[in-house]
């Protein structure tokens, strides 16, 4: 059996027009004639998001291939990205303290004492 097409709705003015197919709403974008303020849901009563946000998603060529409720997609992105990001601080932090600690293995002045030390031969 052929898989159901997923359906769209969109309102002007707070009028709920749809349900249309992905596919008719592909074809309309295409033909320009959705403006990237319109505001799509895939349910009557949902919370909407707006065609610009879809293409944010989804890329310009085909914004309605994955329907993400009011940017719930980009506070997850933001999420994935806030861990990446701890996690580079995380590395660059074990880093530090792994030189640190082989700094203090070595016999003799701290690192700042020997540099600066090695600074007053140059002049």
């Amino acid at each position: 059996s052929a898989r159901s097409e997923r359906k769209f709705y969109y309102k002007v003015e707070n009028e709920v027009y749809g349900p249309y197919t992905e596919r008719k709403m592909q074809e309309w974008y295409g033909n320009n004639m959705l403006p990237l303020d319109l505001k799509i849901s895939m349910r009557k009563s949902s919370q909407d998001t707006t065609l610009q946000q879809l293409i944010d998603i989804n890329g310009r060529a085909a914004p309605f291939s994955r329907y993400v409720n009011n940017g719930n997609e980009h506070a997850a992105a933001s999420d994935e990205k806030r861990k990446d990001a701890q996690n580079a601080v995380n590395e660059v932090r074990d880093g530090i303290s792994r030189l640190k600690s082989s700094f203090s293995d070595l016999p003799g002045d701290s690192p700042k004492e020997s540099r600066s030390s090695s600074n007053s031969h140059k002049s």
